[in-house]
């Protein structure tokens, strides 16, 4: 996986880099809230929380 995230960014060519892998599930607005939160704070990076769930969709 690192070799195609690696590629990616260097195929990049935007202003702004987000992860999300096959697995992964983010709400309709996740980039837009990341994105509005980068501008707000003027900072560099954002990060959020995740919640781990399993696969009887019990969050832990």
């Amino acid at each position: 996986m690192s070799l195609t995230r690696n590629k990616g960014l260097k195929e990049a060519n935007g202003d702004y880099i987000s992860f999300v892998d096959s697995d992964d599930y983010v709400e309709p607005d996740y980039v837009e809230k990341m994105l509005l939160t980068l501008k707000s704070k003027k900072v560099d990076i954002v990060y959020c929380s995740a919640v781990v769930e399993n696969i009887n969709g019990v969050f832990i």
